[in-house]
C-alpha cells in the first residue's frame, strides 16, 4: 500500500492509484478508507468503470445494497 501512496503524493489526481489502494484496503477489511479512495478515484475520473465496480462492491460488504447497485448500474454505463 506504500507504493500507491507515494503515487498519490507524486500525482494526487492519479485515480488508478486511489483505485489500487481501494482495492487493497477492501481485501483487508479496511471498509471505510477504502471507500473513501474510491469515491475520489469516482470523483476524478467518472469514466472509470473499475471504480464504480469496485466501491459497489464495497457498498454490498458494509449492507448498503441500494448504493451498491447503482454503482454497478453507472460501471455498465
Amino acid at each position: 500500500m506504500d507504493g500507491f501512496s507515494q503515487a498519490l503524493r507524486l500525482d494526487p489526481a492519479y485515480a488508478r492509484a486511489y483505485i489500487a489502494r481501494g482495492d487493497a484496503l477492501t481485501v483487508i477489511g479496511r471498509l471505510e478508507p477504502a471507500l473513501a479512495d474510491l469515491s475520489e478515484a469516482v470523483r476524478l475520473d467518472p469514466g472509470l468503470a473499475r471504480a464504480f465496480v469496485l466501491r459497489g462492491t464495497v457498498f454490498l460488504l458494509m449492507e448498503r445494497t441500494a448504493l451498491a447497485t447503482w454503482d454497478y448500474r453507472e460501471a455498465m454505463r
